[in-house]
């Protein structure tokens, strides 16, 4: 079997051939414009929902609008391992004001996080 053979026996067609990618290491072509950086954020954006938007996907718009909390607005740590963004009326509207920072005890707390897992316990016993 030689090298323009194939295991079956045929003959390779591209064999010989200069391949169409030589030369072009680390070359890469300019972006002509059919991506351009906010473009298509928020409204503009074919998939935007609006006010169907899951619980998710509006948690992660909050955190990319108004960045990765740093300081609890109840108890004013900055030492906390984790800060979150805490929903206040519960209607998780897509307003500042509808939202505050908090550090995850305080945002347990604001949620009532342990009082529910307790009502739970009741109605399971």
């Amino acid at each position: 079997m030689t090298k323009s053979e194939s295991k079956s026996g045929e003959k390779n067609p591209m064999f010989g051939k200069t391949p169409w990618n030589k030369g072009t290491k680390g070359v890469m072509k300019k972006n002509s414009g059919s991506f351009k950086k906010g473009k298509l954020i928020d409204e503009k954006h074919p998939l935007w929902k609006g006010k169907d938007a899951g619980y998710t996907a509006i948690h992660q718009w909050i955190r990319r609008k108004f960045g990765s909390p740093k300081k609890c607005e109840d108890c004013g740590s900055v030492t906390a391992k984790k800060f979150e963004w805490a929903n206040i009326s519960g209607l998780y509207k897509r307003l500042r004001s509808d939202w505050k920072r908090l550090c995850t005890k305080c945002h347990h707390k604001l949620d009532k996080i342990a009082e529910r897992g307790w009502e739970t316990k009741k109605k399971k016993s």
